[in-house]
């Protein structure tokens, strides 16, 4: 027989007949099996839990994997105490897909007569695609559920067996099983934080000046991310947020008095970090402006089993911990303080000063009116200590779920958004270090609304009126989402459709910018904008920066790092440039939100090239404290303070200078299209795709790249002698201008496909009006993802040494004359070939790739018959070095893609006779000018900057 857990002692404390209290919920007699100490045939193997796997929470200890196609059970004898009704819950692994044949049966014998038979997982629909099963459950790919199988039994041995009900191999974690709980208790159902107590005892001290309870509330590690509010009282916690009332006996704790033991654990989840916030309260929403109190934090009911005690005193009214239950792990405001403190201090000093002009921010969730004093103060002096402080803020001030109609955007309520920026600007009267406001985070929204929502479809036609559209053409469109139209008709509502809907987006964000300016005049608006660009499309969820910042619907640039959609995270310079872009003709600056969960190298070199890009904040997500309540965070890392602290000190040696500064212009200028994007908007868009690997092949042929609107083509091309387009699409009113330039001396070079419709997806007439011809464009495959299916990709080919992926039109590559300039048609996709071919030589450091130099070399000749010789050149390819100009001195921002401390030169064409050149980090090891051509060899880290003294 197996040893069983009997963990009935857990439930065993008794329980006061009150409704209001929550006790340990495993029942007396219930007994636990943990399945790795069940006796395992073939069919089943004892698995580690995998905190990278892609299921949420996880298994109480071990858990057995049946996931072979061999046949075999698993078994374990348990004896029950007396005879009668039973139930044998299971815990497994729920699997939202590849539900085929994977299912497995549990029974139960006694002396060979099986007395329960029940079949698990085998349902061909999760029970959590319903909307009961999801709420119970949770959703996503992969949940830990439980199920249960009844039966009659008598006293004595009882074999429990699992077996799989097909002998077939199945994907990884399906027919996971973790617990069974044998009980006679048929009205329980469990939780296995059941298995887990944690108790809190709360004692007030004599301080205290008022009674009150003590609120319980926090964050979980995972869905539901929040826990239920609860109050601690001296007759022991309800799921409340209501105190009581002043009056009213045996519920408030005044000074010296304390509650009983409670068992918090049902609140909190299994398998990671609970987050949790306590403090004295009054009235829910009120804050204590001080108190005092104690905590007692234990496995068991007594002090028998005490974890911790912690005292708080003081202004403030709260206490912050978490626990981690599967190993009791328990940190405390002022032990997670400490060791924040402690790991700052720790930092060596690195060159460079603290910053003082250039905002750095991060996450700092501790406040002074709830945690004590002395945590609050531990770590704002460590982020000082790395060079972030609080003198430059973003605060975010959400205001999108303010609706006149559930989740319209068409219908804001100016009322209650008014009433919300009312409210802030009273509560913040000193805005003096605002860079900004943040009006949403990842804004966007698809089609799906639009079907259903009468005041969206009504505000189609007036839409159409205010864009220009004239009358004849108006008749007939309608709201169409599918770009495959039949007739032009359909073509033409297509795009106006999603014109339409990226123009209520920039209206609902003009609300909330309205409110602003009406409340707090000149503070600018922001909103952090997620990842579709490096999706391949600006577009695709309704968010068109340039109709946004170009309108003045907000006016502070911003998006987040999403480079981990990326294959490498030196794809943000691209997002960068796009972003300086949107931001050139509104003339307002812009800012960076980079998450930290990165290797301590790519913190620096990712920081270092986004300097170099332009942007003129930058925020920390997050550091946390990893103890409070927030997500994300990193202050448990001893290894980001040193990185942090090497980005912002570098920076401070020469902010004035960066702050100053702009960036050289691009030696090309690249085409960005959002007609091109619109017609891509529901699908997989390769020519977006092309666009943003094109901009990496060329930085690593040192060519950098100004991006450029489509609606600037008449502005803003003369400048430029080579003008790079991959994008299907453009507006017909560019196409003039765009061949007068060339017609006038400039480059054309054209991507696969580029430039062969219109925005009404009629053709647009390039090749007839510049006197060309080409094959149309074959595509057999979409490129998918750059970190998934584009490696997978098969090869239609090869053009000099380079991979032919996706698609082709002749001719390949192809020069014609056009008055003084040229079109060059490229009739593939060397951007894509060349993040599909990269190959990562250490999985620790994700963005440290090691390219195929053929697509190099072939760029670097066909630039040379370009004449395009870049301004600054850089060995070797994978450090990138950006210029940015001033009028008392330039900066170098180097930025090391290659993972290992480098020997790098640079030459840069068209230098000033600098006084001084000045690294703040590396070293300098050689300097020379000729002909106005700055030599330099560096010896750099992860990055620097380098100040050249005019």
């Amino acid at each position: 027989m197996m040893n069983v857990v009997h963990s009935g002692w857990i439930g065993g404390i008794v329980c006061l007949m009150t409704a209001q209290i929550v006790c340990a919920a495993l029942p007396q007699d219930a007994q636990v099996v943990q399945a790795e100490a069940m006796t395992l045939s073939s069919g089943w193997s004892v698995l580690e839990h995998d905190p990278k796997a892609w299921y949420a929470g996880r298994p109480f200890g071990q858990m057995l994997s049946g996931r072979n196609g061999e046949p075999g059970a698993a078994t374990a004898t348990v004896t029950l105490p007396v005879g009668g009704r039973y139930r044998v819950w299971v815990r497994y692994l729920d699997i939202i897909t590849h539900r085929a044949r994977t299912g497995f049966a549990v029974t139960a014998e006694q002396e060979d007569r099986q007395v329960a038979r029940a079949e698990m997982g085998a349902e061909e629909v999760s029970p959590r695609t319903t909307p009961e099963g999801e709420k119970k459950w949770g959703s996503g790919y992969s949940r830990w559920m439980w199920r249960a199988a009844e039966f009659d039994a008598a006293a004595g041995p009882l074999r429990l067996a699992v077996e799989k009900l097909h002998a077939v191999p199945v994907t990884a974690y399906t027919r996971s099983l973790d617990v069974m709980i044998v009980t006679t208790n048929l009205m329980y159902e469990p939780r296995v934080t059941d298995l887990t107590p944690f108790y809190l005892k709360v004692r007030m001290l004599p301080e205290q000046k008022v009674p009150a309870v003590i609120h319980f509330w926090g964050r979980r590690p995972f869905a539901p991310w929040y826990t239920d509010h609860a109050n601690i009282n001296l007759k022991g916690i309800v799921r409340s947020i209501y105190a009581g009332s002043e009056d009213k006996p045996g519920i408030r704790m005044a000074a010296g008095d304390e509650s009983p033991w409670v068992d918090v654990s049902s609140y909190l989840a299994y398998g990671g970090l609970n987050q949790i916030s306590l403090y004295a309260m009054r009235v829910y929403g009120k804050p204590e402006p001080e108190a005092a109190f104690e905590v007692f934090f234990s496995k068991t009911p007594s002090e028998d089993g005490l974890m911790q005690r912690e005292t708080r005193r003081g202004t403030g009214d709260g206490y912050i911990f978490a626990i981690d239950l599967t190993d009791y792990r328990l940190v405390t405001e002022r032990v997670g303080s400490e060791a924040s403190l402690a790991m700052a201090r720790a930092v060596p000093q690195v060159p460079g000063k603290p910053p003082s002009a250039f905002p750095f921010f991060t996450g700092m969730a501790l406040r002074e009116d709830r945690s004590s004093a002395q945590a609050v103060t531990n770590e704002l002096e460590a982020l000082r200590l790395i060079g972030v402080n609080d003198a430059k803020r973003r605060p975010s001030h959400f205001f999108f779920h303010h609706t006149a109609a559930p989740g319209c955007l068409g219908q804001p309520d100016r009322a209650r958004i008014d009433a919300l920026f009312m409210d802030v600007a009273r509560k913040h009267p000193d805005r003096s270090g605002w860079i900004a406001i943040n009006l949403m985070d990842e804004p966007g929204f698809d089609f799906k609304h639009i079907e259903a929502c009468a005041a969206c479809q009504q505000g189609f036609a007036p839409f159409l009126e205010q864009a220009g559209v004239p009358q004849d053409m108006r008749t007939g469109l309608t709201l169409n989402n599918n770009p495959e139209g039949t007739n032009a008709q359909q073509k033409v509502s297509y795009y106006y459709t999603r014109r339409y809907m990226n123009h209520l987006m920039t209206e609902m964000l003009r609300a909330g910018h309205t409110s602003v300016q009406r409340h707090m005049p000149g503070v600018p608006t922001t909103a952090n904008f997620a990842c579709e660009l490096l999706e391949g499309n600006l577009v695709s969820r309704c968010v068109d920066w340039f109709e946004i910042f170009g309108s003045g619907a907000l006016t502070y640039g911003w998006h987040e790092d999403w480079g981990g959609w990326a294959r490498t995270r030196q794809i943000n310079g691209y997002y960068v440039d796009v972003m300086r872009a949107a931001c050139r003709k509104p003339g307002i600056e812009f800012g960076i939100y980079n998450i930290l969960a990165r290797t301590p190298w790519e913190i620096q070199a990712r920081a270092f090239l986004e300097f170099g890009h332009g942007v003129r904040s930058m925020h920390f997500f997050n550091y946390g404290p990893y103890y409070a309540i927030t997500s994300d965070a990193n202050s448990h890392r001893p290894e980001i303070y040193d990185a942090i602290k090497r980005v912002t000190f570098t920076m401070g040696a020469v902010e004035r200078d960066v702050l100053a500064s702009r960036p050289a212009r691009g030696d090309v200028a690249q085409l960005l299209s959002v007609s091109g994007d619109i017609w891509y908007a529901t699908r997989d868009n390769v020519f977006g795709k092309e666009r943003t690997w094109l901009h990496l092949l060329l930085r690593h042929c040192r060519v950098s790249c100004d991006i450029l609107h489509e609606d600037e083509l008449a502005a803003s091309l003369a400048p430029y002698r080579v003008l790079f387009a991959n994008d299907a699409h453009l507006k017909r009113a560019a196409l003039a201008p765009l061949t007068a330039w060339v017609r006038d001396g400039g480059v054309l070079v054209l991507g696969a496909g580029a430039l062969t419709s219109d925005e009404f997806g009629a053709p647009l007439g390039l090749d007839k009006a510049l006197g060309f011809s080409r094959e149309p464009l074959v595509l057999r495959d979409l490129p998918g993802r750059a970190e998934y299916e584009m490696p997978r990709l098969k090869p239609l080919g090869e053009y000099r040494g380079m991979p032919l992926l996706c698609g082709t039109n002749a001719p390949l590559e192809h020069a014609v004359a056009a008055g003084r300039g040229r079109i060059v048609q490229t009739g593939f996709f060397p951007g894509i070939s060349y993040i599909a071919t990269s190959k990562r030589p250490d999985a620790a450091e994700y963005s440290v790739l090691d390219f195929e130099a053929a697509h190099r070399n072939w760029m670097t000749a066909f630039l040379g018959t370009l004449d395009v010789r870049p301004r600054i050149r850089v060995t070797p390819y994978n450090i990138e070095v950006n210029l940015l100009e001033s009028a008392e001195a330039d900066v170098l921002a180097v930025s090391n893609w290659s993972g290992k401390r480098a020997t790098v030169s640079i030459e840069i064409d068209r230098a000033p006779a600098y006084r001084a050149v000045e690294p703040v980090a590396g070293r300098l090891i050689e300097k020379s000018i000729t002909q106005q051509t700055l030599r330099l060899v560096l010896e750099v880290d992860a990055g620097d900057l380098v100040r050249l003294a005019r």
